[in-house]
């Protein structure tokens, strides 16, 4: 599971917005999107397990820069009310000073929205079933 949700928060950082990543999620089928979920758990916890992936299996399982910027968003996440959504009571909306960070460091680029809504499921979902063929000792595949 963790592996899906620091590829989403990538996606995020590359350019994707964050209401299409979970929004894409959600139409195929999960609860939640990534990027609420990571809300949900506390950036605290994504940050710790992400960096015990990365010890343990490489690059591939490496924390996102937007998760880690800057020392004091790591305790404004859902818990004090904002993250990659700003939260009053149970509405949701998208939290645009992570949005401003996002393009200060990259810029808004053509074509950094990513991929479709269907090219955003497809990514996440399959990085989730090529993680479980390697567990199980399978052979996993590049995702396309």
């Amino acid at each position: 599971m963790f592996p899906y949700l620091l590829d989403a928060a990538e996606l995020f950082e590359s350019g994707a917005d964050a209401a299409r990543i979970d929004n894409a999620l959600v139409q195929w089928g999960m609860p939640m999107g990534p990027l609420r979920l990571i809300d949900e758990i506390g950036v605290d916890i994504t940050i710790d397990i992400g960096n015990t992936l990365e010890t343990a299996y490489g690059r591939r399982d490496h924390v996102s820069s937007v998760l880690l910027w800057p020392a004091r968003w790591q305790d404004a996440w859902r818990k004090a009310g904002a993250g990659f959504y700003k939260y009053e009571g149970k509405a949701q909306t998208p939290n645009e000073s992570l949005a401003q960070w996002r393009r200060a460091l990259h810029g808004q680029a053509e074509g950094a929205e990513g991929p479709n809504e269907e090219g955003l499921a497809r990514r996440l979902i399959f990085l989730m079933v090529n993680e479980a063929c390697a567990l199980r000792g399978g052979e996993s595949r590049p995702i396309t």
